[in-house]
């Protein structure tokens, strides 16, 4: 599991390091390639293991379906296989930075499942501001039984 938010900047090269704790939670996610993709405005990385969970998971929806096929051509097109160079590092693919609109501070968050990396000024814009927009959150999480 991921977890933790990071200010991390770009390099002039277009790569950025990873959070010691996070490349500990990587290596220690199985043997295999980890994977950047897009979506939803920001970069998503992936380790080998849980990759494989949502590349099999996609495999399963039908891929007739218009919604489906937008997602796969989408998700998976800008899905790259990376390394982590001695120093953490890597290189971010141009299309994923310009798609996520990564500047030159950049925030790395653990979530759960995958590492998601933001621009920081689109991640503030997405944090919730007020009591009343926490409120509508835990509303909605209610259904599932989360022990908050």
């Amino acid at each position: 599991m991921y977890s933790g938010t990071y200010h991390q900047r770009l390099d002039a090269k277009g790569r950025l390091a990873l959070p010691a704790r996070l490349r500990e939670e990587l290596a220690s996610a199985g043997q295999g390639p980890l994977v950047v993709t897009g979506w939803a405005r920001a970069i998503w990385l992936y380790g080998p293991e849980d990759w494989r969970r949502v590349v099999d998971q996609a495999s399963r929806m039908p891929s007739q379906n218009r919604s489906v096929a937008r997602f796969n051509r989408y998700f998976f097109g800008y899905a790259t296989e990376i390394e982590l160079d001695g120093q953490g590092r890597f290189l971010i693919p141009p299309s994923l930075r310009d798609l996520a609109g990564l500047q030159k501070e950049v925030v790395v968050a653990g979530s759960f499942r995958r590492i998601e990396l933001w621009d920081r000024e689109r991640w503030e814009e997405g944090l919730p501001t007020t009591q009343a927009e926490f409120d509508g959150i835990d509303a909605e999480l209610s259904d599932y039984n989360l022990p908050l």
